[in-house]
């Protein structure tokens, strides 16, 4: 065996762990996450024998551990009052001197000291999980005390179409990667493109081939009804609108995408409740609706009984709807009937009900640097923004939110995937009041 000097071991790193998964994103290279921060190494983290493997100093030290060459075939790792012992080339390691098995020997390669992360990860009081969308492998210790996190998009208008709708929607699921690759959940909340076959195709095409977390989650918005203002050779045709298109049709290429079998729906994500709200009906049968929501009774009512349904006081409840309600968050303060919801006075009077409530829309395409994109009135509103079309002043911009839940607040950040940096002017931070 090559010789191991002290300078080759502390030079390397730690590892992480990934059995029996194939990575969704074999193109993607294995990333290392350590309390939502990425870990920086020197040598490409590999897998061996469904293990994930990679150099140990950078993750020892990032964990606050201690690396130390003791002799020439074994060295330790120490934090606290745990103290692990290695051998190179064995499965043979040692816990505060109990005999312990490693599913894959710690080796050298490239001058660099490979070994398995869930077994020192764990044994310094770690979780270690891996995110197969993302290929990465996400360590979380209990400094780390967030309990969900997820970013919400709204209006991204892909379409089969327009390459830039496509170029800026892959450039914020990279940006998205890069802030936090083990997402619990994304949303896209409506707009998601003109509701057209080939529309829906190249979504799918560009989730199914760019970095997402596990779970994706679809709302309805108004551009979903919009396949009626075009013809059967999709050519834009507002004279013989609707041009043979149904609601019914609408709604079912929709549902087809989002696998729901209603526009309105619900989810428990890691036990908080994300509640969906969508439009039952569009323009196609009463032009006065124009682009609002149009919410029946009985979505109403179930959505009395979704917010009560094992609801703890001061757990956050997460609503999300495209459009937002008239006179609040930016932008909807519009006159016209294509800025809100048909049904918004018993909306607003049912969401009042419960403080605890985050309503989430997005539909003006607002800026997230305006002054209210956060609102309070009875409960939470936000305004996401948008992946801002070519049709809008700033063709170029491109926004959305990313929200942190933990024990005691919620903190809600707007993000700038255009430029890769937060928007300063919208951070909030909502204590949770127990």
């Amino acid at each position: 065996m090559k010789k191991i000097t002290l300078a080759t071991v502390l030079t390397g790193a730690f590892l992480a762990f990934a059995p029996d998964l194939q990575p969704a994103h074999a193109e993607l290279p294995l990333q290392v996450v350590l309390n939502g921060q990425h870990v920086q190494f020197d040598a490409q983290p590999e897998i061996v024998n469904n293990r994930t493997m990679v150099p140990i100093r950078a993750i020892a030290e990032s964990m606050g551990a201690k690396v130390s060459l003791s002799g020439s075939n074994f060295f330790t790792v120490e934090k606290g009052d745990k103290r692990i012992r290695l051998t190179f080339d064995s499965t043979e390691a040692y816990v505060n001197g109990s005999r312990v098995t490693l599913p894959v020997p710690a080796y050298v390669k490239n001058n660099r000291t490979y070994v398995p992360v869930r077994f020192i990860g764990e044994t310094f009081q770690a979780s270690v999980g891996f995110v197969p969308p993302t290929n990465t492998v996400e360590i979380r210790t209990s400094a780390d005390d967030r309990t969900l996190r997820f970013p919400v998009v709204s209006d991204i208008h892909v379409q089969a179409s327009d390459p830039v709708s496509q170029s800026k929607f892959r450039a914020a699921l990279q940006d998205l990667y890069n802030v936090d690759p083990a997402a619990d959940v994304m949303v896209l909340n409506g707009d998601l493109g003109n509701g057209k076959p080939a529309d829906y195709d190249t979504l799918r095409s560009l989730v199914a081939n760019n970095p997402h977390p596990v779970t994706m989650l679809y709302n309805i918005g108004n551009h979903e009804f919009y396949n009626a203002w075009f013809n059967a050779k999709g050519v834009y045709a507002p004279n013989t609108f609707p041009n043979g298109e149904s609601e019914s049709m609408a709604i079912n290429r929709y549902l087809k995408l989002s696998g729901e079998s209603k526009v309105y729906y619900d989810k428990w994500i890691k036990g908080y409740h994300f509640i969906f709200l969508g439009a039952e009906k569009s323009r196609q049968s009463d032009r006065s609706i124009g682009d609002d929501a149009w919410l029946s009774q009985e979505q109403l009512n179930w959505l009395k009984v979704k917010l009560s349904e094992n609801h703890k006081a001061g757990q956050p409840v997460f609503v999300f709807l495209h459009q937002p309600l008239p006179k609040t968050v930016t932008g909807s303060f519009w006159q016209s009937a294509d800025r809100g919801v048909v049904q918004s006075e018993q909306l607003k009077a049912i969401l009042s009900q419960n403080p605890d409530v985050l309503y989430f829309s997005g539909h003006t395409h607002g800026a997230l640097n305006s002054p209210r994109t956060m609102v309070q009135d009875g409960f939470t509103m936000f305004n996401s923004s948008a992946e801002v079309g070519p049709d809008d002043s700033a063709p170029s911009a491109s926004e959305g939110l990313y929200v942190e839940v933990h024990p005691d607040k919620v903190i809600v950040r707007g993000r700038d995937f255009a430029h890769g940096v937060w928007v300063p002017q919208a951070q909030f931070t909502l204590p949770l009041k127990k």
